[in-house]
C-alpha cells in the first residue's frame, strides 16, 4: 500500500496552564527537539500572557496533537513554532493551513513569515509547497548540541494567498467514475458502514502498512467523522478519494485511492495513497483503479505532479506505480511512523508533461 496522508478536522484552541505538561513533553521528545529551540514553563506561560504572542493547542478530532506559537504586530504574524506529535499523518500540513486562515482571514494580515533550521529538509518542503517563498538563509545564527545551525526565512503575502487560497483549494471533486471493471464512487458520511466493513475485513492485511490503529478506528461514528471530514475537503478541492467497487459486485468496498494535499499555484501536486482488500490482489484492480484516477487528476484538474511514497519492501505496491510509469526520487529515511516503527519511504513521482 501507498502510504497517504490522514484528513481530519483540525482545530486551533488557547492553550492554557494545565496544557503545559503536554506542550513541554511535545516540544522534547526527540522527534522535535533537533529543531525546536527548548522552552522553560515560565517562557510559555509568559507567551500566553504577551500581547503580541498567540499560543494556540493543535486539536485533531478532539484530541492535542501540537502546539504552535504566533507573534502578531502591525499586520504581520511570526509563527515562531509548529510543533506536531503525531507524524506523518499530515496534521502538519493541515495545521498550517489553519495558520494561514488565521492570519488572513481572521486577522487581515498582510505576512506570515517564519524561520526553520536549514537542515529540517521536510518542513522546508512543507512550507513551499503551501506557497511560501524562499527569502534567504541567516547563516550559523542558532546553537544546537556544540555547533552552529543556519537558519531559512520564508514567508507568504497577502495577495499571494488570495491567489493560490489556502490548501491549494480549486474546482471541487464531485463526479464518480468506473473502468471495465470498478466503480470509482465518492463516499459521504452516510456510508460509514461499508467503509467500515472493509476495514474490518482487511485489519490483519493492511496492518503492516499503516498507521497504528486506536480501538476507535473500528466503528461507525469514527468512519461517518472521516468521511465527513473527506467531504468537506472534496468540496473544497483539496482531497479527492474514490471508494472502489467490483461492478458485479456494486454493494461491497475493495479497496480505496486517494489524491490529498492537493495543491495549486505554481505546485500543482498532490500526494497518492491507495489500498486494496487482501482477497482481491493480483487482479489488475489497483492498476485499473489508479489509471482511471491519475487521468481525471491530470485531465480534468490540471496536475503536473503525484507523489506517492512507499514502503521499499512492499514490492508489490512499486511494481502497481512503476506499471503507471512512476520513476524514484529517492529514498527518505524514517519517512513516516508506520504500525508503531519508522519507516523508510520511496519518494515515487509521475509528472504531467501536459501542463
Amino acid at each position: 500500500m501507498a502510504s497517504g496522508s490522514k484528513e481530519a478536522h483540525i482545530g486551533l484552541q488557547p492553550t492554557t496552564p494545565q496544557d503545559l505538561a503536554f506542550v513541554l513533553a511535545a516540544e522534547q521528545h526527540p522527534d522535535n527537539c533537533p529543531y525546536v529551540i527548548q522552552w522553560t514553563a515560565e517562557q510559555h506561560l509568559g507567551c500566553m500572557k504577551d500581547a503580541e504572542g498567540r499560543h494556540f493547542l493543535v486539536v485533531a478530532d478532539g484530541k492535542r496533537v501540537g502546539y504552535i506559537i504566533l507573534t502578531v504586530q502591525d499586520r504581520v504574524v511570526e509563527l515562531k513554532r509548529l510543533v506536531i506529535t503525531e507524524k506523518g499523518v499530515g496534521y502538519g500540513r493541515l495545521a498550517l493551513q489553519a495558520v494561514k486562515r488565521l492570519a488572513f482571514e481572521a486577522w487581515g494580515a498582510h505576512r506570515l513569515w517564519l524561520d526553520v533550521r536549514s537542515n529540517n529538509n521536510q518542513a522546508l518542503r512543507l512550507y513551499q509547497s503551501e506557497g511560501f517563498i524562499v527569502e534567504g538563509a541567516l547563516r550559523e545564527v542558532t546553537w544546537y548540541e556544540g555547533d552552529f545551525l543556519s537558519v531559512t526565512v520564508l514567508s507568504i503575502l497577502e495577495q499571494e494567498y488570495r491567489s493560490a487560497p489556502a490548501g491549494g483549494s480549486g474546482p471541487a471533486i464531485t463526479r464518480a467514475c468506473e473502468t471495465e471493471r470498478l466503480l470509482l464512487r465518492l463516499l459521504d458520511e452516510e456510508h460509514a458502514g461499508l467503509v467500515l466493513d472493509y476495514y474490518r475485513r482487511n485489519a490483519a492485511f493492511l496492518d503492516e502498512w499503516e498507521p497504528a490503529r486506536g480501538e476507535n478506528f473500528y466503528t461507525r461514528e469514527y468512519h461517518a467523522e472521516a468521511l465527513k471530514s473527506d467531504r468537506i475537503n472534496m468540496e473544497a478541492g483539496r482531497l479527492a478519494r474514490f471508494w472502489i467497487f467490483k461492478k458485479d459486485v456494486p454493494g461491497r468496498v475493495i479497496g480505496t485511492i486517494a489524491f490529498s494535499n492537493i495543491v495549486r499555484g505554481a505546485f500543482l501536486s498532490c500526494h497518492l495513497g491507495y489500498k486494496l482488500d487482501g482477497a482481491e490482489i493480483n487482479k489488475g484492480y489497483m492498476t485499473e483503479a489508479l489509471r482511471k484516477g491519475i487521468e481525471v487528476m491530470f485531465s480534468e484538474h490540471g496536475l503536473h505532479r503525484i507523489e506517492a511514497n512507499i514502503i521499499p519492501r512492499n514490492t508489490r505496491s512499486l511494481r502497481v506505480v512503476e506499471k503507471l510509469g512512476f520513476y524514484s526520487e529517492g529514498l527518505a529515511y524514517q519517512y513516516l511512523k508506520i504500525n508503531g516503527k519508522w519507516e523508510d519511504h520511496l519518494h515515487m513521482v509521475l509528472l504531467n508533461d501536459k501542463v
